[in-house]
């Protein structure tokens, strides 16, 4: 075994250890505004995201590079928010190579124990091999999960997130991206 493969296996299993040892259970949150049995959350734990789905599911071409692909997505969402807006994080990755990392911010409505969360983003887009031409580096995102929220705080949902240059680019194609997510509480950042 090379010495990179040792390396790279062992950090994973370090930042496994980290992240798992930085799982904690969710308390419940304030609301900062109630209308019925929904509620906003304000204040709250972080959470970290991971979802696995397919990149580009609407093909709109028809041409090679426009198929649909495999996707992994890591997202962090810190619990520290303003009237019930706060900040994120997030990289998605896909089996041709390509990657897009953004920041934004997120809000969670909750009528329990389902967690509605829209996001709105800005971020960088690089193509991989054979994929999506998306015509440029910057690209808007938004994105919404539905998610059913256990009492630990642990979440298992679906997101729908769509990733466009919004017109600042000579073209515009956008892609549109389905994933399983699963969401957990976090004290990475205390």
């Amino acid at each position: 075994m090379s010495r990179n493969a040792v390396a790279s296996r062992a950090s994973v299993v370090l930042a496994a250890t980290f992240i798992i040892g930085s799982v904690s259970q969710a308390a419940e949150p304030e609301a900062v505004l109630r209308a019925g049995g929904l509620k906003l959350n304000g204040e709250d734990t972080d959470y970290l995201t991971l979802g696995g789905g397919a990149f580009n599911v609407v093909n709109d071409d028809n041409e090679a590079n426009d198929q649909p692909s495999a996707e992994i997505r890591f997202e962090y969402r810190w619990g520290k928010k303003l009237v019930g807006i706060g900040p994120t994080i997030g990289m998605l990755v896909n089996a041709r190579g390509s990657l897009y990392g953004y920041g934004g911010f997120y809000s969670d409505i909750q009528r329990d124990p389902w967690v509605v969360t829209p996001i709105l983003g800005l971020g960088g887009y690089g193509k991989g091999n054979n994929d999506k031409d998306l015509s440029g580096v910057f690209h808007f995102m938004a994105a919404i999960d539905l998610s059913y929220q256990m009492d630990t705080g642990t979440r298992f949902g679906i997101k729908f997130a769509h990733i466009s240059n919004a017109g600042i680019h000579d073209r515009n194609p956008g892609s549109e991206s389905l994933l399983l997510t699963f969401t957990f509480p976090i004290d990475f950042f205390p």
